[in-house]
């Protein structure tokens, strides 16, 4: 008779930071339904892969899930995969890092279901090359791949149905193709044709292996998919043909055909993940121009033979298309880097075991790229990476230098960029300027809260904005007239921005990024000095440029001066904008601060002016000018935070939100990134004259 082997798994995930009701709701919609489906179904056979961040919310919130799945982990239905626990995109972690990572999952299982993971599910099937050394070095026999990765290599889907051994440097493991084929049948054809599938890849002479692996969200928390899957009834409708065919459909776990299955040879695997991945990783006009390319080959009737060999990039480039992401993953290096000098060292010891796993869970991989989920685009997800990074950041410190005040500096090009930033560090904040990019601050971590208040996300182009634009697009949206709220940011949104611009500017020009900007000291190089004067780092910074008005470019030197304390979080900024020519200078001198308290309009989170009744007009989203002021702050209830400016000059009190328009599983949507507070003065200065302010600048925590 003719047979086919079926290994039937599901990935189960949740990320770093999601907030507790999403877990909930994935959990009664996915994960539980077709735990209980197994336990009725005990011919139906299935491996199970949970990343780390679900199995210690089952654990804490459900933990009777766990008891029932030792129960068919023990009978042999169920096998369990292994994986970096916090679920990494693997290649871009250091080695250590991933090694510790496999090793924290495989003891995790072990501890509780008594058996040690064989094999390892690769977040969203990122492979590189030099992988398997890494696998070999934490005791991974096998992973699972999409079967395009092997197609891409010559592999066609007849000869992908078994397992392959790959290796690096002699670091040998086995690879198992996923097959398009019956993946995309499940579970959107109905399942005789599933079952037809599956009896054509059938064969009396060679042990043939059909791999369906999938998100196990797919398959009730997607739109419509729990109705679809389990109210419908589609799941047990497809469970059943399958065990009344089990006299020739033989359901294995990897483990399994592992260990009674020759493999199908040797193949060595490029850069990859699933197809969507590698688009979503480019530039919108390569995007859309691959779209182009995708849809002439359809009309010529080529796709089905040529679509595996037309490639997107690949997910490092995430790291070139969103400068946040590279700042976040350079970071954490960093911090990487600092642990594991101090293990080096011989340190060891509880505190510096926390602030290992605290890097960990900053290494996530949801908040580092965006696809048709929100990815980066969701605050609450990289506000939870950064917490943990500040966190792993401050004890490890602690450990190398304790508690005492101190300041330290560090002039490294962080991001790869060809230039230096400055990294300040006592032990209370953490602040980063890019001298060469507008003397800016890009990063100011305060410790206490393990919050970095600049954790922002610049507005950009996306591929499917195009949608948006198309008259009669069938773009799914979430509110009407999205397309209003595109704009492009043309420089990276932070902290001490100097912006001039001229008496027509208004908050809404300024919002849309649709005003001339009269100066070119946004994104200009700036000198740089720095010292510590009594116990105080002291950061100097000043660019000779232009300000081009009506009478011509008017030659400017603009200075700034940091001061920063060795303990607290009370900053002073002094500013001198000099007219160095010899007519006179009239414009508006703006320094933009950027805010990110993740919510724009909640009751608990809002503006404060002195002097001003902003009534209903307060959130963090609202937009507006209060004229005449010297003190202002936003507030944060929730995370017991108060941010504020205390100025020696007043000026206009400029407020506005920064709105991005992104993509999500249920529709296109605005998402609040961050509040613009900017101290605005009416500059008149005669020729060889001065301006000079002072910003108080400090966060205080709330009783």
């Amino acid at each position: 008779m003719k047979t086919v082997q079926f290994v039937f798994a599901l990935h189960d995930h949740q990320p770093v930071g999601n907030f507790d009701g999403v877990f909930a709701d994935a959990y009664e919609k996915a994960y539980l339904p077709f735990l209980d489906l197994l336990e009725i179904y005990k011919g139906f056979r299935a491996v199970l892969h949970h990343t780390g961040p679900l199995l210690e919310w089952i654990e804490e919130n459900r933990p009777d899930y766990l008891k029932r799945l030792a129960r068919l982990v023990a009978s042999g239905q169920v096998e369990l995969l292994g994986g970096a626990f916090y679920e990494p995109i693997l290649p871009v972690i250091p080695e250590a890092d991933q090694v510790g990572q496999i090793l924290k999952m495989s003891d995790w299982l072990e501890k509780r279901f008594g058996t040690r993971p064989r094999g390892m599910w690769l977040a969203e099937r990122v492979w590189e090359p030099t992988l398997p050394t890494a696998m070999a070095k934490a005791g991974i026999e096998y992973t699972v791949l999409d079967d395009s990765h092997f197609a891409s290599v010559g592999v066609r889907p007849e000869q992908a149905l078994g397992y392959f051994l790959t290796e690096d440097q002699g670091n040998a493991v086995a690879v198992f193709p996923i097959n398009e084929a019956v993946r995309h049948r499940i579970p959107y054809a109905q399942p005789d044709e599933t079952i037809h599938y599956l009896r054509e890849m059938s064969d009396a002479q060679a042990a043939r292996t059909v791999v369906m692996a999938d998100d196990g969200e797919k398959f009730g928390v997607w739109p419509d998919s729990h109705w679809y899957c389990y109210q419908d009834g589609w799941m047990y409708r497809f469970v059943e043909k399958v065990v009344n065919n089990r006299d020739w459909i033989q359901m294995k776990t990897f483990s399994e055909v592992l260990d009674t299955t020759e493999p199908l040879g040797r193949v060595y695997l490029p850069t990859a993940s699933y197809s969507e991945m590698m688009q979503w990783a480019m530039p919108p006009e390569a995007s859309n121009e691959l779209d182009e390319i995708k849809n002439d080959l359809k009309e010529r009737g080529a796709y089905d033979r040529a679509h595996t060999y037309v490639r997107g990039g690949f997910w490092r480039s995430f790291l070139t298309k969103y400068d946040e992401s590279n700042h976040l993953h350079k970071r954490m290096l960093h911090v990487s880097g600092k642990i594991a000098a101090l293990e080096a060292e011989g340190q060891g010891g509880a505190k510096l075991d926390a602030a290992r796993d605290h890097l960990w869970r900053a290494q996530c991989n949801c908040a580092y790229w965006h696809g048709v989920f929100g990815g980066i685009y969701l605050t609450n997800l990289r506000n939870a990476l950064y917490r943990h990074l500040i966190a792993a950041d401050t004890l490890a410190d602690e450990v190398a230098h304790g508690t005492r005040p101190r300041v330290s500096y560090l002039a490294k090009d962080f991001d790869v960029d060809g230039a230096p930033e400055l990294l300040v560090e006592t032990p209370d904040q953490a602040m980063m300027f890019k001298p060469q990019q507008g003397g800016i601050l890009v990063e100011h971590d305060i410790r206490a809260a393990n919050v970095n208040l600049l954790d922002t996300l610049g507005r950009r182009r996306e591929a499917y904005h195009k949608k948006l634009e198309e008259s009669g697009s069938d773009a799914r949206v979430k509110e009407k007239d999205l397309g209003k709220y595109l704009a492009v940011d043309w420089y990276r949104r932070g902290a001490l921005i100097d912006h001039f611009m001229g008496r027509e500017t208004t908050p809404e020009m300024f919002r849309t990024a649709a005003y001339p900007e009269l100066g070119e000291f946004v994104t200009g190089p700036f000198e740089l000095e720095w010292e510590t004067v009594e116990d105080s780092a002291v950061i100097r910074m000043k660019r000779e440029g232009f300000v081009t008005l009506a009478v011509g470019a008017i030659p400017v030197l603009l200075e700034k001066t940091i001061f920063i304390p060795a303990s607290g979080c009370a900053n002073r900024v002094e500013y001198r904008v000099t007219n160095k020519w010899d007519v006179e200078l009239e414009a508006r001198f703006g320094v933009e601060f950027n805010a990110n308290l993740l919510a724009g309009n909640a009751p608990d989170r809002y503006h404060e002016v002195e002097g001003a009744n902003l009534g209903g007009e307060n959130s963090l989203d609202s937009l507006g000018i209060v004229k005449n002021t010297r003190r202002f702050a936003l507030v944060d209830e929730w995370m017991k935070l108060r941010v504020q400016w205390e100025l020696s000059t007043p000026a206009e009190h400029w407020r506005l939100p920064i709105e991005t328009v992104s993509d999500s599983e249920y529709g296109i949507e605005r998402v609040y990134q961050s509040t613009v507070v900017m101290p605005v003065w009416k500059l008149k200065l005669a020729p060889g004259r001065s301006f000079e302010a002072v910003i108080d600048y400090g966060v205080t925590q709330l009783d």
